[in-house]
């Protein structure tokens, strides 16, 4: 029986060419969606998954409120202390972990110096609490010694040149202190889909030597807790903990917070992240899309099977009058709706494995295909061939309910009673497009409001070379002034688009406290900058030894509450000083956050970023004349640098992601609604031959034929719009409330819309309509 299915289902798909392929494509276009997107989405889902202990490990974070009436401030470090006391203090934790990042050491090996990103401290324990695999050297040991290290394949294969470096030494120079290190472990590559990621690993036990301190410094904590279920017990004891930990804070209210690890990518966006974020939100967006284009093509599979299906009618009648059953014709019907859902799935799959190197291209991820493999394959196969399934079940059930009378009668009558079904799918499909088409426009327009804003600074032309000593900046800066291609040198800890540091700020005359970002800068970093002060001057070495010069933002000093900043005396974290400046306030963060407090002090111990500002005529002269300089005053070490401009547009590049995405399945998915559209014109047109044979022969021209299709389809467009603006409107502006600073909806974007859609579905009907406005009106009223 099912032999017999399956060979009428192919003959009949074989005689329906036409209507078969449209079906087919366009069911491929919306499983091509569904499964780039699907593959993405389980992307980032995967991050940390790999470790066999995720659902007991945790990081420690810290949230800090200082005043009752200021939000709390989440940050994703603790100082290293907080390790210890967890550890001794709750019976709750198995194992205890803390990281650090090192940006930009020198690495020495023999004559040959690098600059790495990837260097970290961290606890011996690291093995026992995530699962990073050794190819040479023992878990146990691996950073059981001060000097010791453990290198990631790649970083092996760079100092080394081979896998198994196990035994061989290199040096950091830590602003020009140089401490030798000997490689004891050498692990696989850290994982792509991990929140962190790092080249090599030294011991915890360096903080001292490398960054002044061990107790103090910030760092990444991580729990394993001892059973799955122990996170509850363990939530009852941080506030004893954080009290423990905190002691007497001035002016305002700490806590610990734990979150679990799995959660992290998608869900955290502290202060001080080791990497940015996937934005949950970008996920359901991108999710409902994938939903959305399948469930289009899914109508356009629909609206396209009624259109075949009433082709047959005569087919059905003959069945039915000899004998046929309504069971075996439903069958033999879905039968055919499978064998189309399944050729289209197998299409769709194929060209998402083609397009998937563009996609990562427009994505800028490094995606790994999920279909390579048995489970999903099945997966994405068994979810197309459900949506054709589902499609065809109504045209199936619709068609089969004929009496055999009727079925051999004509149907045209009932065939234009089913139109309206099929319009309103069509709509539906336009309805998608048009937000898809809105969403795009929205969030590019918010991109470019965020690139091209006005900072507050001039970031144009600024070149960003990370420098490891005050020494070496003052000689570089010094060589550098001298040449006639470069218009200013400053030094700063932090690059603008950086996370700054923070730092408890106190007011002495009303001991109120808040919390400030900080950054040490210099005068040139000002002028290089183009940044403009409101009030007082550029601090200088001119201030009382006993006391810092501070500058500070309006921002720091709105929450001061002063109305004459400069002059006043102001106690930042450790150090008194007098603030004798005020700036501008400059967006030298995301425009997804207000603003912060600042407060700009000069320490050049602290100078890491040097700026160069060059002159626009001649780029590569310019770079050039810094390239030797910086080889004569730095011959051991890699000439690197970064454009700031490029730097600050990275911030953005998740939304810049988004619409580029979005704008190609909008692209899709009008392809898609387009199809649903030319088929259901191409219907009625075949519906209506003799009507419009009859026209043609009174005397109708092909104008007024097309004119015709034009009336009866267009107000499907206009209500599609009117549906869709108040939907679309309402999801971009929840959207656009993630930015402090963000670009309204203007009407025009709307309109827009709704003119690309009206314009792409006109052009589908005056296509559709042609072709029969075209035939011959002697053929036409023979038609049935």
């Amino acid at each position: 029986m099912l032999t017999s299915y399956l060979k009428t289902s192919l003959r009949n798909i074989g005689r329906h060419k036409g209507y078969s392929l449209l079906n087919i494509f366009s069911l491929a276009i919306g499983v091509t969606c569904f499964t780039i997107i699907f593959s993405y989405v389980n992307y980032q889902a995967s991050f940390d998954a790999y470790n066999k202990k995720l659902d007991r490990i945790y990081r420690l974070t810290t949230e800090y409120r200082f005043s009752p009436n200021s939000p709390p401030v989440g940050y994703a470090w603790v100082q290293a202390r907080a390790a210890s006391l967890l550890q001794s203090e709750s019976p709750q934790i198995s194992q205890v972990c803390r990281l650090i990042p090192l940006w930009d050491c020198y690495v020495l090996r023999g004559s040959m110096r690098f600059i790495d990103k990837g260097i970290a401290l961290s606890d011996s324990t690291i093995f026992r609490v995530f699962t990073f695999h050794l190819i040479a050297g023992d878990k146990r040991s691996a950073l059981s010694e001060p000097q010791s290290a453990v290198l990631t394949k790649n970083a092996s294969l760079r100092y080394f040149g081979t896998v198994n470096s196990i035994g061989k030494t290199f040096t950091i120079d830590n602003g020009g202190k140089l401490i030798p290190f000997m490689v004891s472990g050498v692990m696989k590559n850290v994982p792509l889909n991990s929140h962190f990621g790092f080249d090599m690993l030294i011991p915890f036990e360096n903080a001292r030597e490398i960054l002044g301190g061990q107790d103090s410094v910030n760092c990444y904590t991580y729990l394993l807790l001892k059973k799955q279920d122990s996170e509850v017990s363990f939530q009852r004891e941080l506030p004893t903990l954080a009290h423990e930990y905190s002691g007497d804070m001035p002016g305002g209210k700490f806590k610990f917070v734990l979150q679990r690890l799995r959660a992290i990518h998608l869900h955290s966006h502290l202060r001080f992240e080791w990497e940015p974020n996937m934005d949950m939100q970008s996920i359901d967006i991108l999710s409902l899309i994938g939903i959305l284009v399948l469930i289009v093509a899914g109508a356009n599979f629909t609206s396209i099977s009624i259109a075949q299906y009433l082709n047959r009618a005569r087919e059905i009648g003959v069945r039915k009058a000899i004998g046929a059953t309504r069971l075996p014709l439903v069958v033999q019907l879905l039968v055919e709706s499978t064998m189309i859902a399944f050729v289209g799935t197998l299409v769709g799959i194929t060209i998402a494995e083609i397009a998937m190197p563009a996609f990562r291209n427009i994505a800028g991820e490094n995606v790994i295909s999920r279909f390579i493999g048995v489970g999903p394959i099945l997966s994405v196969v068994t979810v197309g061939v459900l949506a054709g399934i589902i499609s065809g079940i109504y045209p199936a059930f619709y068609l089969s309910s004929f009496s055999a009378s009727s079925a051999l009668r004509n149907l045209t009558v009932s065939a234009h009673s089913k139109l309206n079904l099929r319009k309103a799918l069509v709509i539906f499909q336009f309805i998608v497009s048009i937000g898809l088409i809105t969403g795009t426009v929205v969030i590019e327009k918010q991109f470019n409001f965020m690139v091209n804003k006005d900072l507050g600074f001039d970031k144009s032309a600024v070149i960003m070379i990370s420098i490891q000593s005050e020494d070496e900046y003052m000689r570089l800066k010094t060589a550098l002034t001298e040449k006639p291609g470069i218009v200013g040198v400053g030094a700063a800890m932090y690059e603008p688009g950086q996370s700054m540091g923070s730092v408890m700020t106190v007011d002495p005359v009303s001991r109120r406290s808040f919390q400030m970002r900080w950054n040490s800068i210099d005068g040139g970093f000002l002028r290089t900058l183009e940044m403009k002060i409101i009030d007082g001057e550029i601090f200088s070495k001119q201030v009382p030894t006993t006391l810092h010069g501070f500058m500070l933002n309006q921002a720091a000093v709105g929450v001061l509450g002063w109305k004459a900043a400069v002059g006043r005396e102001l106690i930042a974290g450790r150090d008194t000083g007098l603030v004798v400046g005020v700036l501008k306030d400059v967006y030298f963060s995301s425009m997804r956050d207000k603003i912060s407090p600042t407060i700009y002090w000069y320490k050049p111990s602290m100078f890491y970023n040097m700026l160069v500002r060059i002159r626009p005529s001649n780029y590569t002269g310019s770079i050039a004349q810094i390239r030797s300089v910086w080889n004569q005053i730095v011959p051991d070490a890699p000439f690197e640098f970064n454009f700031l401009d490029q730097d600050l547009n990275n911030l953005y590049r998740s939304e810049e992601q988004l619409g580029s995405l979005i704008a190609l399945f909008a692209g899709l998915a009008i392809v898609v609604g387009c199809l649903g559209l030319y088929g259901l014109v191409s219907f009625t047109a075949k519906q209506r031959t003799k009507e419009i044979g009859i026209r043609k022969v009174l005397g109708a021209s092909l104008t007024q034929i097309v004119s015709m299709f034009l009336r009866d389809f267009s107000w499907l467009i206009v209500i599609a719009n009117f549906v869709a603006w108040p939907i679309t409107y309402y999801a971009m502006t929840k959207w656009l409330e993630n930015f402090a600073y963000r670009t309204p909806i203007n009407p025009w974007v709307l309109i827009l819309a709704a003119a690309s859609i009206f314009l792409i579905a006109v052009i589908t009907i005056i296509i559709s309509a042609i072709k029969a406005a075209l035939a011959n009106p002697a053929k036409s009223l023979q038609y049935q």
